[in-house]
């Protein structure tokens, strides 16, 4: 493959990179914006992230894919999903989600509360 020529180059950031990119900073300013003054440390749930943790990990990862593209380097040191997290088309659900549509004797409609 032949290297790209300076005007390429400029063609394709003009059109390809740089409108997404702006897009996609828009969006993220807006969401990190709604963030009610003090309640940044809102969680839904004791398990959950905040709202501040999760907006920094929003920008963190900005951060990372643009200091990869800079560097032409992607990183690979993201976290692998973990175990039991994503099943294939077909396979069980895991028993840590409760029951579903797998559990034996389901008739449709809502999955029977646990106990039942």
């Amino acid at each position: 493959m032949n290297p790209l020529s300076a005007d390429q180059a400029s063609f394709m950031l003009h059109t390809l990179g740089l409108p997404p990119f702006r897009n996609e900073h828009r969006i993220t300013t807006a969401v990190i914006a709604a963030i009610p003054a003090g309640r940044a440390d809102y969680r839904p749930h004791a398990d959950s992230r905040s709202a501040l943790e999760l907006a920094w990990n929003i920008v963190g990862a900005e951060m990372k894919y643009l200091d990869a593209i800079a560097a032409g380097v992607f990183p690979h040191d993201l976290k692998p999903v973990p175990d039991g997290y994503l099943r294939p088309m077909g396979a069980k659900v895991p028993p840590m989600y409760g029951p579903s549509h797998d559990t034996a004797g389901f008739k449709g409609g809502r999955a029977p509360a646990p106990g039942t």
